[in-house]
């Protein structure tokens, strides 16, 4: 069998995102047609699971979505990953999402995982859904999702790669060192008066690119608040991010993280 990897089958799915059914609400799409071998449309014809049915023929690894066999039925096809051993609680990126929506008694919608965000927070490509309607949207859209709605992963069996490093969690721990290092303090991933008193404001106006400003943006896209580029600038969206963190406790968020002050406690673990 010819082994495709996770970011060959996310690179056709890529190819695909803004594309919608025509008209509205018909299921009437391409992937639909190639699936049934004729233009079909009407309520009967949901297309979640044939979107990735099409994207993984298309990369050539038809055999690692259902053993090379058509399905459209999102339980079948979590059933499939079940008897296989493939299914699990956990994120990767390149598994299929299985998700059980409130108010429906059964899985009713798929996507394919592009990255992982944090503990609780996924980004995908889906078929089928937009942001008025997640299980059947007539769209292809990137979603960054809780997994509060998720019933689990199946995991194709693809060709060994380096791992992604958007599938390791950016823990607090790893924050704290990659700080300390930026400080240039002692790194040994748990912040005392040293790697307090150290800390620096952090600002649109202050230490705008400063080492410790990517770190900063990646502990907070892992806490799911921040969903730009981790490029180590402080512009307007790692403002924004900083501001959404400080709402947790401040009445009024400022977006500033003043040197050895509550933001940073918080941020490093000092203080909940």
């Amino acid at each position: 069998m010819v082994k495709v990897s996770a970011s060959q089958v996310i690179a056709v799915a890529k190819k695909y995102l803004g594309l919608k059914e025509k008209p509205a609400n018909s299921n009437k799409i391409i992937f639909n047609t190639a699936y049934y071998g004729k233009e079909v449309s009407g309520s009967a014809y949901p297309w979640c699971a044939v979107f990735l049915w099409y994207i993984f023929k298309e990369a050539g690894a038809s055999a690692l979505f259902y053993g090379g066999q058509k399905c459209a039925y999102t339980p079948t096809l979590a059933n499939y990953f079940k008897q296989n051993k493939r299914f699990y609680a956990t994120p990767k990126v390149g598994d299929i999402v299985f998700y059980q929506f409130p108010g429906s008694k059964r899985i009713n919608h798929v996507g394919i995982v592009i990255e992982v965000l944090g503990p609780n927070k996924i980004k995908t490509i889906e078929g089928n859904t937009s942001i008025g309607n997640d299980s059947n949207g007539g769209a292809i859209l990137e979603r960054v999702r809780s997994t509060s709605s998720v019933k689990g992963y199946g995991r194709p069996d693809y060709d060994n790669e380096v791992e992604d490093p958007t599938t390791k969690i950016y823990s607090q721990k790893d924050f704290v060192k990659d700080i300390q290092a930026a400080l240039k303090v002692k790194v040994d991933g748990v912040a005392g008066p040293i790697t307090l008193g150290s800390t620096i404001t952090l600002s649109r106006s202050s230490n705008v690119r400063h080492a410790a400003v990517a770190p900063l943006q990646k502990y907070l896209k892992a806490l799911g608040y921040y969903n730009g580029n981790i490029d180590g600038y402080f512009a307007k969206i790692t403002e924004d991010a900083v501001k959404k963190y400080q709402s947790k406790y401040m009445r009024n968020p400022d977006g500033v993280i003043d040197a050895g002050q509550g933001t940073w406690k918080r941020l490093l673990g000092m203080v909940k």
